[in-house]
């Protein structure tokens, strides 16, 4: 295999190690690479080693997105046969477009493949032309190489046809190795009261993180820093850790030579990559973490951009800023978890060797050239054929189709969730997937695909009314096997009388469209498809493109799958020699409907590929020619020819809406509302109650076929712009308000546009039809007002913050109470967890309705004892109370200290509060000054598993806050089977049944708390009743139960 590669980064010897490991796989590999670069500020000039193939190539500027190449060199290139074209530059760079346009200018084969390259997982919207030329170099790419998985998704989002591939930045394997060999073995953790060396090596920035490193490095005595690297910040980190009190503790070695990189790992207990990120940057890969790693050292990162794959799972993740989490890992990493640390840090650091990215650059490489297909024919013709059949209802007419192909490995989606499908699978021994949703022909196409049964298998989507012999099927396979870039195939078609079926078609296009709205349709040059009713899908295919895109609930989706296919270099083909009966169930119903179904999938297929004005062209033509076809035919053609022009001039999406309306009235339903944007005042990776609550919803609507949803939330100084959390769309907007002095009025005039640009630029993106506003602040106040003048309707879910809020927002803030009073009178609906908050919202605040939607929790957390989660604090037999929460004054700590040092309890019982926040040193001293120091213990901020861990050896749970309007950690509590005991100040009463599942107390009495800690740990057979009685209502307060309720709200109006 050859390969022209294009790197300007290849200057650097050591970011060469790429093209050496495809050498040594027998690729021949051509480099372009960069005279002259600034790497890291410093000049580096092009320095070839012996036998690489490589040409040094003038660059004009120095930017990485706006310098172009000398093009007479790569002219030259461009001129020899390559099987590969791998540019590893930006999409939206200038020099890819200037590689594109001579490949282009050159008459490269299609065939010929094009590799870009992205690290960019910021979502970032270019100005023109950069925009444009992004939008042209992933239509020409056949393949995407990303540094990671969020760089993969965006430019997935923006318009690659395939799946990029997330193949890590490599390391020189052989040069990064620990001082000892022995370093891989388990070793003894240093003890409790070792010096520990942390280290820190990169620009010496703000975004960096280094003066939160060196917060962390004060907070505790034990840990000394040595700082590598040269920047803006180095004249101050003296001035600053002097007066921090730790000048003695922090070294800063200043730049260092990369020959002595691997010198100085060594000389590290823990690596520190405590990243912040901005509105313009988030560390994209973190090398210096691999790098690290591979030597033996524990590496501890902030959470920001791609550190956490980098580093998760291999290393510590704690959140960016949180200097508390970032101290306690560091003494963690370098003492208890070390060891644990060290081996899984080097089997991380193996799989971003250069030989494995090497590797991984091959496989590649075939996949774009198609290559898995034809470099073994004997297996490829014994490869097997999976069959998904996605069903909705109709068993017997299910059977018929299953039957004839249950000797294969056979799989149905049911989308009806029928017990008599279930048990039709049963009888005849095929898999039966149940995906709780109807999501559609796609959706239920992708559950089969993310559980094959056969890995590698082709794959029969055949639909359940339609039946296939065993006999056809293998026509079909050697048909598909026969061509290299065949990636479907579909048999000849007839229904149950017989009458042939027409099943390839011109995938749809602007043109086309014109060409048959002037009769001239024999002139179509548009590539052709297959429809999905019995289509086999070649597997190689399937990898490089992924599965079908759910946003086509009905029609259109194997057509947008075969269009991708195509701009990946696919074809597509009808086998005549194979036959299918189709009996046609799809195509009873109202005629009217089914075509405005149709059609809607047409405009949104036009929309995703050609833009707004490709659509609105092919709409136009669709306008013309049925316009005339009603005036020059007669009868029933001329009267659906006017019909089709009215729907055109209407909108397909649009009449397709409305007869779901019309079909929700006369069921008696209410048409759901489809779109929603949840608007939280915070969200991740912060976290709290409300956090998590919009978090679960937001997870359980998006399973929903019927309901879109995105997180709209309150940008708090991170700049995060718009991120995928957890498989939902999360942007972070900005909500200026004014205060009481001139500089913020100034500034306001400053952000209010910016803001107002950022809100309208996410209502354009999603276009929401409910604004669903959960904890009211500055986001409420955008909400209503925005809603006010978008004309959209507004919902509110108040979580207790008008009275539990720790900074007393509400009683400073006249806006705020103003604003909330208008979201109230004009709410959809209006709920909360308990009727506490309710009350507190009619006497204060005018609220004449409202219903209690209560919190949730998950069923079941994960948590493996693993060595890197593992808490000192549960090690040994000493019983604990425990306690867990945002340590602010409300949430009551000090008075649980209050009670549990007055409590009589014994020496050996001691107190452990999981969580931080703004009381932490008052909470510290507080336990100093009670003498609890040894008993009494704050934990930090502790993930799912670690809550999990604690509550369950936990003699009880106390829940001691001032005020608490629900209280997740009681759910949180009868989950882990721990005895209770509960506040019964706020909405605790509602769901806590005092001296059945719960201890319910005044936590304000100190007495009456310390009582209640000295029964529950005196009488166990209190302690059990408590617990299982708690256990017992879990499933009372499912997310999924939460989810059911806002969405019957949602359907209401």
């Amino acid at each position: 295999m050859r390969s022209l590669r294009v790197s300007h980064s290849a200057v650097v010897d050591e970011w060469r190690g790429r093209e050496r490991a495809l050498t040594a796989l027998g690729v021949d590999v051509t480099l372009l690479c960069a005279k002259e670069w600034h790497a890291g500020g410093t000049p580096v000039r092009l320095e070839p080693r012996a036998g690489e193939r490589l040409i040094g190539v003038r660059t004009f500027c120095n930017h990485p997105a706006l310098f172009v190449y000398d093009p007479r060199p790569i002219w030259r290139a461009l001129g020899e046969r390559y099987d590969v074209i791998d540019v590893h530059e930006e999409p939206f760079a200038l020099a890819t477009a200037e590689i594109l346009l001579m490949r282009a200018l050159r008459r490269h084969a299609r065939r010929t493949p094009v590799v870009l390259y992205t690290a960019q997982n910021l979502r970032k919207r270019y100005p023109v032309p950069f925009r444009w030329l992004e939008r042209w170099a992933l239509r020409a790419a056949s393949g995407i190489s990303a540094c990671n998985a969020e760089a993969a998704r965006i430019v997935e989002n923006k318009g690659f046809a395939g799946r990029a591939r997330v193949i890590p930045l490599g390391i020189d394997a052989s040069r990064f190795t620990p001082t000892d060999a022995s370093l891989a073995e388990p070793v003894e953790a240093s003890p409790v009261g070792d010096e520990i060396t942390v280290g820190f090596l990169g620009r010496l920035v703000p975004e960096k993180g280094v003066l939160v490193l060196l917060d962390a490095i004060a907070r505790d005595p034990r840990l000394r820093l040595r700082i590598a690297g040269s920047g803006p910040l180095a004249p101050e980190l003296g001035v600053r850790a002097a007066a921090a009190g730790i000048a003695d503790r922090v070294e800063v070695v200043g730049p260092i030579d990369p020959d002595v990189v691997v010198d100085f790992y060594r000389t590290l207990d823990v690596l520190a990559v405590p990243s912040m990120p901005t509105p313009s940057w988030t560390e994209q890969f973190g090398r210096v973490a691999v790098e690290a790693m591979a030597c033996g050292v524990p590496v501890v990162s902030s959470d920001a951009g791609a550190l956490p794959d980098v580093v998760g799972g291999a290393g510590v993740v704690v959140p960016a800023g949180d200097t508390a989490a970032l101290a306690d890992a560091l003494v963690q990493a370098g003492g208890a978890r070390a060891s644990w640390l060290r081996a899984s840090g080097l089997e991380r650091a193996a799989t971003c060797s250069w030989d494995a990215v090497g590797r991984q650059y091959l496989d590649l490489y075939r996949a774009v050239r198609h290559e898995a297909s034809v470099a073994d024919r004997s297996a490829d013709t014994a490869r097997g054929v999976e069959v998904i059949v996605v069903a909705y209802g109709a068993p017997e007419l299910l059977r018929g189709a299953l039957e004839p192909v249950a000797s294969l490995p056979t799989t149905v989606v049911d989308n009806s969730s029928l017990p008599e499908i279930a048990a039709l699978c049963a009888e005849l021994g095929v898999r039966y997937l149940d995906p709780g949703r109807n999501g559609g022909f796609a959706a239920g196409v992708n559950v089969g695909l993310a559980d094959r049964l056969v890995p590698g298998a082709d794959m029969l989507l055949l639909n359940p009314d339609a039946t296939i012999s065993p006999d056809d099927i293998g026509v079909l396979q050697r048909a598909l096997r026969a061509r290299d870039d065949l990636a479907s195939v579909g048999p000849a078609q007839v229904d149950e009388h017989g009458n042939v079926a027409r099943v390839d078609w011109w995938l749809p296009s602007p043109s086309g469209t014109w060409l048959e709205a002037l009769g001239l349709a024999r002139l179509r040059r548009d590539p052709s498809y297959v429809i999905g009713s019995v289509l086999l899908l070649r597997a190689e295919a399937l990898d490089q493109v992924g599965g079908f895109d759910e946003r086509f609930f009905l029609y259109a989706e194997e057509a947008d799958w075969a269009y991708r296919a195509h701009r990946l270099g696919w074809s597509h083909a009808a086998v005549s020699q194979a036959r299918a009966v189709h009996v046609g169930a799809g195509t009873g119903g109202d005629p009217r409907r089914r075509e405005a179904h149709f059609h809607a999938s047409q405009e949104r297929y036009l929309r995703k590929h050609y833009g707004p004005l490709g659509w609105q062209w092919a709409r136009l033509g669709q306008v013309v020619g049925a316009t005339a076809r009603g005036i020059l035919l007669s009868g029933d053609r001329s009267r659906a020819a006017r019909r089709r022009a009215a729907l055109y001039r209407l909108g397909p999406v649009r009449v397709e809406s409305r007869f779901r309306r019309e079909a929700a009235a006369v069921s008696g339903h209410r048409v759901p509302v489809r779109r929603v944007a949840l608007v939280s005042s915070s969200y991740a990776p912060h976290f709290g109650g409300v956090e998590e609550h919009v978090r679960q919803v937001a997870h359980e609507l998006s399973k929903r076929a019927d309901t879109e949803v995105e997180v709209w939330t309150v940008d708090r100084g991170e700049h995060l712009g718009v991120r995928d959390v957890d498989g939902v769309t999360v942007r972070y907007l900005p909500t200026p308000l004014p205060a009481r002095n001139l500089r913020s009025m100034l500034a306001l005039v400053r952000d209010v546009p910016l803001a107002w640009v950022a809100w309208s630029r996410a209502r354009r993106s999603f276009r929401p039809e409910l604004l669903h506003v959960h904890c009211f602040g500055p986001n409420g106040v955008y909400a209503v007002v925005l809603a006010w003048l978008w004309r959209l309707p507004i919902a509110v879910t108040s979580h207790g913050e008008t009275s539990a809020d720790d900074h007393g927002a509400f009683a400073r803030s006249a806006l705020l109470r103003r604003s909330l009073r208008t979201a109230l009178a004009r709410a959809r609906f209006v709920t909360a967890p308990s009727e506490w908050v309710l009350d507190e919202l009619r006497t204060s605040f005018g609220l004449r309705d409202g219903s209690v939607v209560p919190n949730g929790v998950v069923a079941e957390v994960s948590h493996p004892d693993s060595p890197v989660d593992r808490l000192a604090a549960l090690d040994g037999p000493r019983r604990f109370f425990a306690a867990v929460g945002r340590l602010g004054p409300l949430k009551g700590f000090d008075l649980l200290l209050d009670a549990f040092a007055s409590a009589g309890l014994p020496e050996d019982t001691r107190l452990l509060i999981g969580g931080d926040g703004p009381e932490r040193g008052a909470i510290e001293r507080r336990i100093a000054d009670l003498g609890l120091t040894g008993r009494a213990e704050l934990l930090g901020r502790l993930d799912a598993g670690q809550v999990a861990r604690v509550m369950e050896r936990s003699i009880a749970v106390a829940v001691p806050s001032r005020l608490e309007p629900f209280g997740i950690v009681a759910l949180e509590a009868w989950r882990a089977r721990a005895a209770l005991i509960m506040t019964n100040r706020g909405g605790g009463p509602e769901f806590v049944r005092d001296g059945i599942d719960g201890l319910l107390v005044d936590p304000v009495d100190r007495d009456a708390l310390a009582s209640a800690l000295r029964r529950v740990h005196d009488d166990v057979d209190l302690r059990v009743r408590l617990a299982r009685a708690g256990s017992a209502r879990v499933s009372e307060f499912s997310w999924a139960r939460v989810s059911t309720a806002y969405h019957a709200r949602y359907s209401l109006g």
